[in-house]
């Protein structure tokens, strides 16, 4: 919304004899003083002072003659003593806002066991759509395409502009309704997580969605986690992070499926940490693969499901298999 000191410094602008402004809370237009709107000058009005919720200043544009800044240096052009007492009216404000007591931050109640605040599904999330079943499709997850949506262009969001075009939407899902996505975009390796409050959620994809006294299989990503066979109440995947151990210790029998610990270092490396303490699936050497997604290249998915219930391994016999006793 345009602020009432922007309002008045713009309307003072305004020649005599031009038909009065149009006005409203987030524009407001009358003819042009820089150009007079040549022979059109007091018939139309095509100069705007606006904001929009991304733009840190109001700006001003005509429209006749394509004229394009915010509005002190608007001021400053068409009346450089307007601009001057703009400047100090402006400043006393802020004087004046800092002497006032300033209010105590609003404590954020958390609710155990659910998310807390929801977002709308945007109208640019679409589902069933050309790009999204063609890449699921490539991952041999095509059957998992209603988990998910596709983005054709960047979203405004909670006064945040989301650069997730032509992206993948994994949603974080409580109850039917959505606390914030993970965006993957389709042509390059790049992720964005959104979580409007910290509070709201962690990035663990399924989490609210599991069954905690059942054994739940803790996987790298969410294709890996898909293509496991293994039920939508059994698996978790972090989103760019590790599961905190936070909630790991809320379940009962947590199992990581990590990445082929002989083609991934970093995944040799989190088993070694996890070895003596939680069971883990163990891959065999004879695999030439890095994760659960490439399996369904070979296998189908039960055939991935059987392989990894019978890996399940901890302590000394997951130290035998990676080469660690």
């Amino acid at each position: 919304m345009i602020s009432e000191i922007d309002k008045e410094f713009f309307l003072r602008t305004q020649l005599a004899g031009d038909k009065p402004a149009k006005i409203k809370p987030n524009d407001i237009c009358f003819s042009c003083p820089l150009c007079r709107e040549d022979s059109s000058f007091g018939k139309k009005q095509r100069l705007h002072l606006y904001t929009k919720p991304n733009l840190s200043q109001n700006l001003v544009h005509c429209y006749n003659c394509s004229y394009h800044s915010t509005l002190p240096n608007y001021l400053k052009e068409v009346d450089p003593e307007l601009y001057k007492e703009y400047k100090q009216k402006t400043k006393n404000q802020y004087l004046d806002n800092l002497k006032s007591p300033r209010k105590k931050k609003e404590e954020i109640k958390i609710i155990e066991g659910q998310p807390n605040g929801f977002i709308d599904i945007p109208s640019s999330f679409k589902q069933n759509v050309k790009p999204l079943i063609e890449y699921l499709d490539k991952r041999n997850l095509k059957e998992f395409s209603y988990l998910f949506y596709h983005s054709d262009k960047d979203i405004f969001l909670n006064d945040k502009i989301l650069p997730i075009k032509d992206s993948i939407i994994i949603p974080l899902m409580f109850n039917n309704k959505m606390y914030g996505f993970q965006a993957r975009k389709i042509k390059e390796k790049r992720f964005y997580t959104y979580l409007p409050d910290i509070n709201s959620g962690f990035k663990v994809w399924n989490y609210y969605n599991i069954d905690k006294n059942k054994p739940v299989f803790i996987f790298e990503s969410v294709f890996d986690a898909l293509s496991s066979g293994l039920p939508l109440n059994n698996i978790i995947a972090g989103l760019g992070a590790d599961v905190p151990e936070k909630l790991i210790k809320e379940l009962k029998y947590p199992i990581f499926a990590l990445d082929n610990p002989f083609k991934d270092k970093k995944a040799k490396e989190k088993y070694q940490q996890l070895i003596d303490k939680y069971h883990c699936v163990l891959w065999g050497k004879d695999l030439n693969i890095k994760d659960f997604n490439e399996l369904t290249n070979m296998w189908n998915k039960e055939k991935i499901k059987e392989y990894i219930l019978k890996n399940v391994k901890k302590g000394l016999k997951a130290k035998l298999i990676l080469d660690l006793s």
